[in-house]
């Protein structure tokens, strides 16, 4: 599927799959989430907040574009 641009903020997002999605440039800010599955999806510059990030499953190629987005630098 193809979300690119989408705007969910402050969607109440209940038990929802992202299955494989372009959500590049998704607006999720103030958005709501109850065991959201983002696995396989572009996340690049999507706007979330992480008061609200919780019960989310991501894969490990997504971990950096989370943490980036939340604003946390990793660094070896």
């Amino acid at each position: 599927c193809d979300l690119r641009g989408a705007d969910f903020s402050a969607a109440k997002l209940k038990k929802v799959t992202f299955k494989d999605c372009d959500l590049s440039g998704v607006n999720f800010s103030q958005a709501e989430f109850q065991n959201i599955d983002l696995r396989g999806s572009s996340i690049a510059d999507t706007l979330i907040d992480i008061d609200n990030f919780r019960e989310v499953t991501i894969d490990p190629t997504q971990v950096y574009l989370i943490a980036n987005a939340l604003g946390v630098s990793i660094k070896d």
